[in-house]
């Protein structure tokens, strides 16, 4: 029979299946944390025994609640966890990441999968992805929302547009976003950690408003402004700025 191992502050050490039966999840799931960088290794292992730091139970614990609840990916959890363990306060990160990236869905497809399902061919999806317009959160996986900007992407190949005529697209968003951050970091350089997550959820919510808002409008008026959907933009261009 093993003997009994301590943590340094007395506290007993773990078997795996004390770990199993304790947070309540199998030997599998326990050795993914591990490999994923959620759970630390063992504090001790021998050829036949390993043993694993009682704080792995509140730690399996609370992965468990927060994909119950929201549903995020290991890699935002991982992320959360970080914070938690500075003493931070994760709610109003969860509801920031939330507003970000939306609620993770059960969809989570291959390369392979998703071009499949899409239509494209792996080529096309790489050259898609280096512009910047098929923008997976996760390297290598795709969820609905790819799904159906792929979909979407078949059918501009099939009306005889590529990535080259939609670059700029990737071009805008690329400034856009820097210009967005540049704003926020304004706003919130000097904020405190929960001020700073605060007012970065507000804002989140604010700029997706008003980008939406901004981008329509100013093509729907310069649609407006062509004489017939044949007129050169260009021509509508110079006649603004003449009446300027």
């Amino acid at each position: 029979m093993a003997l009994k191992k301590f943590t340094k502050d007395g506290r007993p050490l773990l078997k795996m299946k004390e770990l199993m039966e304790q947070s309540g999840v199998p030997k599998a799931t326990v050795l993914h944390y591990i490999n994923e960088g959620l759970l630390p290794q063992p504090e001790e292992k021998s050829r036949n025994m390993a043993w694993y730091h009682p704080d792995c139970v509140e730690k399996i614990l609370f992965i468990k609640s927060v994909q119950a609840r929201y549903r995020l990916p290991l890699s935002s959890i991982k992320g959360l966890m970080r914070e938690r363990e500075k003493g931070r306060f994760t709610e109003i990160l969860v509801e920031l990441h939330d507003s970000l990236f939306g609620r993770s869905d059960s969809r989570d497809l291959s390369l392979e999968e998703f071009c499949k399902a899409s239509g494209l061919d792996p080529e096309a999806v790489e050259k898609w992805m280096e512009i910047g317009i098929l923008i997976p959160k996760q390297e290598g996986k795709f969820d609905s929302e790819d799904l159906t900007i792929g979909r979407l992407l078949k059918q501009v190949e099939e009306g005889g547009s590529g990535p080259e005529d939609l670059a700029f697209y990737g071009e805008i968003a690329s400034e856009l976003s820097t210009r967005e951050i540049e704003y926020r970091q304004k706003l919130t350089r000097d904020l405190p950690f929960d001020k700073d997550a605060a007012l970065t959820l507000e804002l989140s919510r604010n700029v997706r408003i008003l980008r939406g808002y901004v981008m329509d409008r100013a093509f729907q008026l310069r649609i407006l402004s062509l004489k017939g959907l044949k007129d050169d933009l260009s021509g509508a261009e110079d006649q603004s700025a003449e009446k300027k």
